[in-house]
């Protein structure tokens, strides 16, 4: 693999790149439903996601009180995990969007050479799963992208950014970040 590009441009996902609030929407409303909860709105889980994976769902399975199913799975992994089946099947069903016009403008970096990543603070897993989704593997191979994860910290950390810079050769002056925004560097 090349590692000595000229620019690197690292991008958010959800909401940057593809619109998964449909996802969201199924994947969560599902997992409330399986818990005895009643459905949240779109809206209201738009406004709750952010952060850390584990940290959003834990935040949607509290709206209304506790849950009536008794979960061993309580832990983040377990709320993960259960999330990420109902995840992948809303991408099978074709929920996942690519916003208009990101398929050409990805195609027309990739052709400039520059090198491209992904910092979403979704597991890795199921960033790939959203790129499977969106047929955007080749644009974006796992070692391209930066889970919640991944590393040790998340955005906004600036971690993931100088990991990312420093594994293709780039200086911050040469990367941009489409998205989400990061700490001080």
């Amino acid at each position: 693999m090349k590692t000595d590009y000229k620019k690197l441009i690292v991008f958010d996902l959800d909401g940057t790149l593809v619109d998964s609030l449909p996802v969201l929407d199924f994947g969560i409303n599902q997992m409330r439903q399986a818990r005895g909860l009643s459905c949240l709105a779109p809206r209201e889980i738009a406004m709750m996601s952010g952060g850390p994976m584990h940290g959003f769902l834990r935040r949607v399975v509290a709206v209304g009180g506790s849950s009536i199913v008794p979960t061993e799975n309580e832990t983040d992994a377990g709320i993960e995990a259960e999330y990420a089946g109902y995840y992948r099947q809303a991408c099978a069903q074709g929920l996942m969007r690519a916003y208009p016009g990101t398929d050409a403008m990805l195609q027309t970096i990739f052709g400039a050479d520059y090198a491209m990543a992904i910092c979403t603070n979704k597991s890795r897993a199921l960033a790939m799963t959203t790129l499977d989704a969106v047929g955007w593997n080749g644009f974006f191979g796992e070692d391209s992208v930066i889970g919640c994860d991944t590393l040790s910290k998340v955005k906004p950390d600036p971690m993931p950014m100088r990991w990312l810079m420093s594994r293709y050769g780039v200086a911050p002056k040469a990367t941009w970040m489409v998205g989400d925004c990061f700490g001080p560097s």
